[in-house]
């Protein structure tokens, strides 16, 4: 996916709580993030607004992604469980 197309994945995911994983192009997840709102958190990393002065290291990944995948959960606690289990299985 080019990076307009990951921009309008983000701007169509829901607005519920859940875990989202960005994947390289091997479909190896690089990145698994937690959200209370999927679209709201994951639109943040494909603004052009100063994303390296707030220290982020996703910077870095984004030429690296190629597709998000997500999951919704019930509550943000459920996504903060979800989120460390992928992350110890990723």
């Amino acid at each position: 996916m080019t990076f307009e197309e990951l921009k309008q994945k983000a701007n169509s995911l829901p607005l519920s709580p859940g875990v989202y994983l960005m994947r390289d192009t091997a479909n190896k997840v690089i990145y698994v993030g937690k959200a209370k709102n999927l679209a709201d958190r994951v639109k943040q990393y494909f603004q052009d607004s100063n994303l390296y002065s707030r220290g982020w290291k996703l910077p870095s990944l984004l030429p690296l992604i190629y597709k998000i995948d997500y999951v919704t959960t019930a509550s943000e606690r459920d996504a903060l469980v979800l989120e460390e289990k992928l992350i110890k299985i990723n």
